[in-house]
């Protein structure tokens, strides 16, 4: 495998190079021996030059990473908007939707917080946020 012998014979010239350079002008013999000898190793095995692959550049590589984050981000960001305007986000300690807080606000004063709260269930299930008496009384003291 001649591809392992050209590389190790072209970096020990290259070491040998470094450390000969500061010497070289007090023996120019020796300096044209190694220039001939390398001559002759490029003669014999061409240069190797190396496909280098494009590289992302690490700010390059941050700007994918922040657009593919924010693609998750948003998209979850929007499936848990459309579960609160539906009404049926439980996860969040029943928060409440603008509609309900509407409806108890706009409810006749006369018609008991028990009353609602009954009504709501009913009218919601098992399945949807269900609200207490005590939260209906201060949603209606907030809008009194």
């Amino acid at each position: 495998m001649p591809y392992p012998l050209n590389r190790h014979l072209r970096n020990a010239l290259d070491q040998f190079r470094l450390k000969f350079s500061p010497v070289s002008e007090d023996f120019p013999e020796v300096a044209e021996a190694l220039k001939a000898l390398e001559e002759a190793v490029d003669e014999a095995w061409p240069p190797w030059v190396r496909e280098r692959r494009v590289r992302q550049t690490p700010t390059k590589r941050r700007l994918w990473n922040n657009i593919a984050y924010g693609k998750r981000v948003r998209a979850a960001l929007e499936q848990e908007l459309k579960q609160l305007k539906e009404g049926t986000r439980r996860q969040l300690g029943h928060r409440m939707t603008p509609y309900f807080l509407a409806k108890v606000a706009l409810s006749s004063p006369a018609v008991s917080a028990r009353g609602f709260a009954k009504s709501w269930a009913d009218l919601v299930g098992k399945n949807g946020a269900n609200c207490s008496r005590f939260t209906i009384s201060r949603v209606r003291d907030a809008f009194a």
